[in-house]
């Protein structure tokens, strides 16, 4: 499952076997949301602004 550039199959699947992701799939994963995060905050902080 791609979503947003991101690949979700091995952390969902490892999630839905109740087991930890893979550290090769999890850290791609969160640093991806940590920067659409960054970008979604920082659009928010300046928009009143304009």
């Amino acid at each position: 499952m791609d979503y947003l550039g991101m690949d979700l199959h091995c952390a969902i699947e490892s999630l839905r076997n109740g087991e930890f992701p893979a550290k090769d799939c999890f850290f791609p994963l969160v640093s991806k949301l940590l920067g659409y995060f960054l970008v979604a905050a920082s659009m928010t902080v300046k928009l009143p602004q304009v």
